[in-house]
């Protein structure tokens, strides 16, 4: 009999709860919202500095 088998990853992310009250306020987003789109493969934007 052959099992069915899965391996997740999970990856833990931290942020400055500071920063991020900040980063709401000046552009209105989150890196709650930053992470989900990552999650979603979305690129919100792309800068060459």
């Amino acid at each position: 009999m052959v099992e069915n088998q899965s391996i997740t990853k999970v990856k833990i992310i931290n942020w400055n709860i500071e920063k991020n009250e900040l980063l709401k306020l000046e552009r209105n987003i989150s890196f709650e919202d930053i992470v989900i789109e990552i999650l979603n493969d979305n690129i919100l934007e792309t800068n060459i500095y």
